[in-house]
């Protein structure tokens, strides 16, 4: 489920680049075309004519959607995040606890990865402008079962 909204995202994120380049320049990776009008100088000092889209306001307004949509769900891994260790830092997650109950009460995890053949799944909850390798991380793991069997944080603050 959580694969899904990454993809989601990343089509958003170059769906919203192809549609700005048909907005600024006619068609996505087409060079805009030099006009004997004035215009602004491009690289080769000749005058650039900018090709309007009839489409191009309705574009802008779904990229600015998507971006919304963006940036609720970075807030929402933030949030998250920050119940998780809230709930380390004040003793409140216990080991033994379902998945099912965690995802409920914490929210969904970034990631979700799978280690020893299966055995054991780690959740991956991190603030969603950190970066994934080199910003703090908490990873919940869990056995077969689905229970709680333990966590750690990489990178803490000092």
């Amino acid at each position: 489920m959580r694969d899904g909204l990454k993809m989601k995202k990343i089509i958003i994120i170059v769906l919203g680049v192809f549609l700005l380049s048909c907005v600024t320049g006619g068609t996505a990776g087409a060079k805009a075309k030099p006009a004997k009008t004035p215009g602004r100088k491009g690289k080769a000092g000749k005058r650039i004519r900018y090709v309007k889209s009839k489409h191009g306001l309705k574009a802008l307004i779904e990229l600015g959607k998507s971006r919304e949509g963006m940036i609720r769900e970075i807030n929402g891994e933030t949030q998250s995040y920050r119940r998780v260790r809230d709930a380390i830092d004040h003793g409140r997650l216990k080991k033994g606890e379902s998945a099912s109950h965690i995802r409920n009460r914490y929210g969904e995890p970034v990631v979700i990865l799978s280690e020893r053949n299966g055995e054991l799944t780690k959740w991956v909850y991190k603030a969603g402008t950190a970066s994934f390798f080199s910003s703090e991380k908490t990873y919940l793991v869990f056995n077969t079962g689905g229970e709680l069997v333990g966590w750690e944080t990489l990178n803490p603050d000092p």
